[in-house]
């Protein structure tokens, strides 16, 4: 170089720049303003601002051309004092903040300078559109084509590669190893790395480059040290950077002609894969270098990052890469080897693994090129390190490829580039990524300031994809909806995908400067400025009858993909099937709340209650309708990786509903129950009252050891027989207030029905458990006829250890030589008929009976059953708790249903229900009935003043009590009517 730098050099060239800078400003603000406010004026007082037009278009240009020169100066200026400054840190062993002050002080007097661009732009654009207003002149038009080009359109490029010539400088002063600068950086071969993508408008790019390079250092692929050479010292270029060392970098990308990497990339699928072929410069060909690139994406559950894996080839393997024959592992070595002569043989077969692998994605998913992107790079990024890499995008286009000529695996070099088979995308791209280490503080800054808008997740190859295949795909990326990407995307978009908002007028004429907060940025087709949201706009939501109509329609319009899709992981799928199971559940549940309600009918006939278990089970139907949309379209949001629309609105008000509805209708009817009881009578309860509702004394038996369950009438003996455990003891007939007295205890019984047939008495003992049979037992008087003895024991049918409660015996028609019938609950309402057994063939003395090994056992067989669906019909529950069979009447007791039916045998009609006597419900339950023509001396009935022909026995099993009523018989057959004081309606 022609001269060398020193302090005081310096030190005179900063004064003078800074004395130029400013007298320059001010005679260029000066002479502007006062043009500006001339015009105004003579606008103002209706003429012109000069004579004629021409003159004022002169003028104009005249002006134009001062500030640019002024504009041009300062630049270089700057430019100057950069390299000065960099000239200085050469050989420097301290002072590095010094030196940074310094560094800053230039880069800020930049910024200033392009602010002080911006408000004398936006002045000439003022006067331009008020000139053609007034004069019907083109000023607008002219100003925007010398506004196009530097200095006006952005800052040079030269200075920031000074700089960052200079911040290199600093962060090696005083370092021991300053090898960091002069090493060639190369690619790895595969990348494990974070990136966030940002866009950045053309007017904020000097402030993006000037954060980047006080970070890292400018990297160009193939040089090393420091980028600003003797010759630019000497020389100013204005673009250096964009000119001279970025790089132009060319991406094919490969889809199928169903486009299924798009698909399987737009919705973010586990292991979607994306495979491009990229140069550097122009179009390589034969022997020449392509770098193959497999991405792919990993989802965090997978405990995986998401990896870009790089494999070198020659060109001129390219077509054979492409085609439809499966290769072998030798294949893919040959073809990498060729292109990689001094790779290692471990990363030669890992590279040669790593083809084979692309080379099978091509045939299984019939890969062709698709879209190729084209841009200028400027990288970012210490060349001994991995950690931190920027990058900035510039001039991003789009070029269709699906008119490559066959055979072809891209478009030839040359070929006519139609205007319809380009798009470019309106803002240059900024990526951060990283490799174990953090944001750095200054780019955060940017974002917060502005500077850059993070575009999540933005691709060039779903962008370029979508733009040229929109016949074959469904989905648009999100930044679709952004109004910047209008001229990038065809117009088959939903009509209401972009939020309607007040933007600032995009028209050729209007230069009013905007006032809207969203940057500006050039739109792609018309040049106009629209404003640049940060994040896209919402779609406005869907109804309900709309989404439900979704679940079940293919829409044709495209959608739009979210921005923040959901993070779906196997087991969110299976969270959905047990939301679905739970609320089949609930539905299946309702659904037998409905059919408990329905069963019940009142004395009228179909009530309410029917009506209401109808409509139950209507409900649970569309809830379990309701819980397989909602499974399937959660399905279908996962999918998609749509965040919203899992919310259910609808389900919890339904099943709420209908469980408060069932509740409510169930508690009336409870409630209906004990307000009945309560009005019964006086008091609404069973009461004692003499002669008419007898309470019989227990005295003579514990209350803990009495549990009275059924009745038989012995005639002969004057005694009301009763069972209870495994005991039958005698009440007498005559006094109500006689002692009782045990009978007979029958070890390891357990006694619940009792009936006496023909003068001989039978217990029904019922099973302990499963594995064991109901026992009938025939007792008979001891000769001194005080006692009771077990005269033969039978073995019944085994019921599975359900309850058996009731027996009774009906006389058989000794006209046509028939014997009589003991009928025999077997458990759950089911009635067995079997033949009374013939007594006896001996008569046992007291002590054989005492003798249980004299006592004979046998068997029963079932010869009959009733219908039990047509004796329990309409009842709850249904179970038997006594029989008793009284003039041609077979009186079922049906204890948890509170109800007596009497019976037509031989018809098989029911002919009556009685209602049964009021107690508290859930402290007793009546067990055992017996039936007797009224006879006041024996039924010890005595003060009965009324016309009753019946007294009817029965017995509550806790606490232990035997009650005897004077009935009177009603007007249908079986019909019986308890007095007042039984408590029954």
């Amino acid at each position: 170089m022609s001269r060398s730098w020193n302090q005081q050099d310096l030190g005179q060239e900063n004064m003078t720049r800074t004395t130029t800078e400013s007298s320059s400003l001010s005679a260029s603000f000066e002479s502007l303003w006062e043009a500006i406010e001339e015009t105004r004026e003579r606008i103002a007082k209706g003429k012109s601002p000069v004579a004629e037009p021409p003159a004022f278009l002169q003028l104009l240009n005249e002006e134009v051309h001062r500030v640019t020169r002024s504009l041009e100066h300062e630049e270089k200026l700057q430019e100057r004092f950069a390299k000065s400054l960099l000239c200085e840190i050469e050989g420097k062993a301290d002072s590095p903040s010094y030196f940074r002050a310094q560094a800053k002080e230039i880069m800020n007097s930049s910024l200033k300078l392009r602010n002080c661009v911006d408000k004398i732009k936006a002045a000439l654009e003022s006067i331009a559109a008020s000139a053609d207003e007034t004069m019907d002149t083109e000023c607008t038009e002219i100003l925007a084509k010398k506004m196009s080009v530097h200095p006006w359109n952005a800052a040079s490029s030269t200075l920031a590669v000074v700089l960052s010539d200079i911040f290199e400088g600093i962060r090696l002063l005083g370092a021991s190893d300053k090898r960091a600068s002069e090493g060639k950086w190369e690619a790895p071969s595969s990348f494990e790395r974070s990136t966030t993508k940002y866009w950045v408008e053309s007017s904020k790019l000097t402030d993006l480059l000037y954060a980047c390079v006080q970070e890292v250092p400018l990297l160009v692929y193939g040089k090393s040290g420091r980028l600003t050479t003797a010759k630019d010292l000497e020389s100013l270029e204005n673009d250096k950077l964009w000119m001279e060392l970025s790089t132009k970098i060319s991406s094919v990308y490969f889809d199928s002609p169903s486009m299924s990497l798009y698909k399987d990339r737009i919705a973010r699928k586990e292991g979607a894969q994306l495979l491009r072929a990229r140069w550097y410069g122009r179009k390589p060909t034969g022997d020449e270098e392509v770098f193959l690139e497999l991405k792919t994406h990993h989802e965090k559950w997978i405990g995986a990052t998401s990896v870009k894996e790089r494999v070198t080839v020659m060109e001129k393997h390219m077509t054979a890469f492409l085609q439809r024959v499966k290769w072998n592992y030798s294949d893919a070595q040959s073809i990498v080897s060729e292109a990689n002569p001094k790779m290692k043989k471990e990363e030669l077969s890992k590279a040669a693994s790593l083809l084979l692998r692309m080379h099978e994605l091509v045939v299984q998913k019939d890969l062709v090129p698709c879209v190729r992107s084209v841009y200028s790079r400027a990288a970012f990024q210490a060349s001994d390190s991995n950690a931190l890499r920027l990058t900035l995008d510039k001039d991003v286009t789009m070029i269709d490829e699906r008119s490559a000529p066959q055979g072809a695996w891209c478009l030839p070099e040359g070929t006519r580039i139609r205007s319809s088979m380009k798009k470019r995308v309106p803002f240059p791209v900024f990526e951060v990524k990283l490799a174990g280490s953090e944001m750095p503080g200054s780019l955060e800054t940017l974002v917060s300031n502005g500077v850059i808008i993070e575009a999540a997740k933005f691709s060039k190859f779903l962008t370029g994809a979508a733009a040229y295949n929109s016949d074959k795909i469904k989905v648009l990326p999100y930044w679709a909806e952004n109004p910047a990407f209008n001229g990038v995307f065809l117009p088959t978009r939903r009509s209401n995908s972009i939020h309607k908002q007040s933007y600032a007028s995009s028209s050729p004429n209007s230069n009013v400067i905007s006032t809207s907060s969203a940057p500006i940025v050039a739109s792609a087709t018309t040049g106009s400025e629209v404003p640049m949201e940060s994040t896209c706009p919402s779609r406005h939501n869907q109804g309900l009858f709309q989404r439900f109509l979704d679940c079940f329609r293919s829409n044709k319009q495209h959608r739009i993909a979210p921005q923040k899709p959901a993070r779906v992981e196997p087991k969110s799928y299976f969270a959905n099937e047990r939301t679905f199971i739970q609320w089949s559940s609930s539905a299946l549940w309702l659904l037998t709340v409905a059919g408990l309600i329905a069963e019940r009918e009142s004395e009228d006939g179909v009530s309410y209650l029917t009506n209401t278990g109808i409509a139950l089970c209507v409900g649970s139907i569309m809830l379990l309708i309701h819980a397989i949309v909602m499974y399937f379209r959660r399905i279908k949001l996962m999918q998609t990786g749509n965040p919203n629309g899992y919310v259910d609105k609808v389900g919890p008000i339904v099943l709420t509903a209908a469980v408060f509805l069932g509740v409510v209708v169930l508690l009336a009817e409870k409630s209906k129950s004990v307000v009945t009881n309560s009005n019964q009578g006086a008091g609404g309860l069973l009461r004692y009252e003499e002669g008419r509702c007898v309470l019989r004394s227990n005295e003579g038996v514990s209350a803990l050891l009495y549990e009275p369950s059924d009745f038989a009438v012995d005639d002969e003996h004057d005694l009301l027989l009763t069972v209870s455990l495994t005991q039958v003891f005698g009440h007498s007939k005559k006094d109500p207030t006689a002692a009782i007295r045990q009978l007979i205890d029958i070890k390891g019984a357990d006694l619940e029905g009792l009936a006496i047939a023909e003068g001989r008495i039978f217990a029904l003992s019922e099973p302990d458990d499963a594995s064991s049979v109901p026992m009938l037992f025939e007792l008979a008087w001891q000769e001194d006829g005080g006692l009771l003895r077990v005269a033969q024991q039978f073995h019944l049918e085994s019921n599975g250890g359900e309850s058996s409660e009731g027996i009774a015996y009906v006389p058989g028609n000794t006209e046509h030589g028939g014997g009589g019938s003991l009928y025999i609950d077997k458990g759950l309402g089911k009635l067995n008929l079997y033949d009374l057994p013939p007594p006896v063939a001996h008569q046992q003395n007291d002590k054989e009976a005492d003798d249980s090994e004299s006592t004979t056992s046998s068997s029963m067989v079932r010869k009959a059953g009733l219908n039990k669906r047509l004796i329990t019909n309409g009842l709850l529950d249904g179970k038997v708790g006594a029989l008793y069979f009284f003039e041609g009447v077979m009186y079922i007791l049906h204890d948890n249903d509170r109800v007596l039916r009497a019976w037509d045998l031989s018809t098989g009609s029911l002919l009556s229900e009685i209602s049964l006597p009021g107690v508290l419900e859930g402290q007793h339950q009546w067990e055992g009935i017996a039936i007797e023509r009224n006879e006041a001396e024996a039924s010890g009935l005595r003060g009965s003043n009324d016309a009753s022909s019946l007294t009817v026995h029965m017995t509550l099993d806790t606490p232990p009590e035997v009650w005897s009523f004077s009935v009177r018989e009603g007007g249908q057959t079986g019909e019986l009517i308890f007095p007042e004081c039984a408590g029954v309606n």
